[in-house]
């Protein structure tokens, strides 16, 4: 059987164009490639979810225009059950900018639009949803009240609570204790920790520092090319290397990663593996351009776990 996992969290329509370098102040560069793709991380995570086998729920809000169906084709055309995306006639969908560089790396401009909408209220109105999830996804790219008032509910019903901290922002002491399974990157670890990241060991640190803030859970850091660190209650802080890609584009990989570990943990699969295959997931996204249509599916992760230890078994045997 299928599992449900609810997902809470924004819908974009994402503009990305290839530079040879990002434009200093006053300048203007050409970008070559330029297309339109759905995106958002909130319906990011959702899809990679879908693709690793979970069973999704998606829950947002779009606007009144043109480009609500083109967000939500890949989530439409997966399957994934839209019944809790409601339409804001007044705003526009919303829309993100991304800036890829020659190296893979991304910078990016998000226009909230009708995201910002998804309210308290919404939340109330769906609260029969979340006794029959098994569990909750969230970002940051909504209402902070928003994300609240559902971990709150989460919490109401006993469904784990499952939030990627992206993009940064504070969070309260309340909010922190209403945390089940943290996720985020080097970046967002400094800031909700109040430690600077420069190396592992301040890594390590902060995850520690984040697990007592959170109590009994689980707390992920991604450092990007260099790996992850996590912890959960009870155990060692320890460290996972990634796998080595040549990789063209960042821009779905963290959130392939999401879509990989909390498949993984609502199996109950030990968080050890669970990051194993997060760190696939988001190794195959950065090999190809885009965000969603960059998320691999379970058969895809699978083999390339697979191959990778077979390569290291053979490696061994020299």
């Amino acid at each position: 059987m299928r599992e449900k996992v609810l997902v809470i969290g924004s819908i974009n329509l994402d503009i990305i164009g290839n530079v040879e370098r990002y434009p200093r102040l006053g300048e203007t560069v050409l970008a070559a490639g330029t297309i339109l793709a759905a995106g958002g991380k909130g319906a990011n995570q959702a899809l990679s979810l879908q693709k690793m086998g979970a069973d999704v729920i998606m829950a947002g809000r779009t606007g009144g225009d043109i480009f609500a169906e083109l967000a939500l084709a890949e989530l439409r055309s997966h399957g994934v059950d839209l019944a809790e995306v409601k339409e804001s006639p007044g705003q526009p969908t919303g829309l993100a900018m991304i800036w890829v560089d020659k190296n893979g790396d991304n910078a990016i401009v998000v226009s909230p639009g009708a995201n910002a909408e998804l309210s308290a209220a919404d939340i109330h109105e769906m609260e029969s949803l979340f006794s029959s999830a098994v569990a909750l996804v969230m970002q940051l790219e909504i209402p902070i009240e928003t994300v609240f008032q559902a971990a709150k509910t989460a919490k109401k019903h006993a469904v784990p609570v499952i939030l990627n901290t992206a993009p940064a922002a504070k969070l309260s002491d309340e909010m922190f204790t209403a945390i089940d399974v943290l996720i985020c990157n080097e970046s967002e670890a400094a800031l909700l920790s109040g430690a600077e990241i420069h190396t592992l060991e301040d890594a390590k640190a902060a995850a520690r520092s984040l697990l007592g803030k959170i109590g009994a859970g689980k707390v992920i850091i991604t450092l990007g090319e260099l790996g992850t660190i996590y912890t959960e209650n009870g155990g060692a802080v320890n460290y996972q290397p990634a796998f080595e890609v040549e990789a063209v584009d960042s821009v779905g990989a963290g959130d392939a990663f999401v879509g990989g570990l909390v498949a993984c943990l609502i199996r109950e699969m030990p968080l050890r593996e669970a990051v194993t295959w997060g760190n696939a997931c988001g190794a195959l996204a950065a090999t190809r351009r885009g965000a969603q249509v960059s998320l691999p599916d379970m058969q895809e992760v699978e083999f390339f776990i697979r191959s990778r230890q077979q390569d290291g078994a053979a490696q061994t045997s020299r």
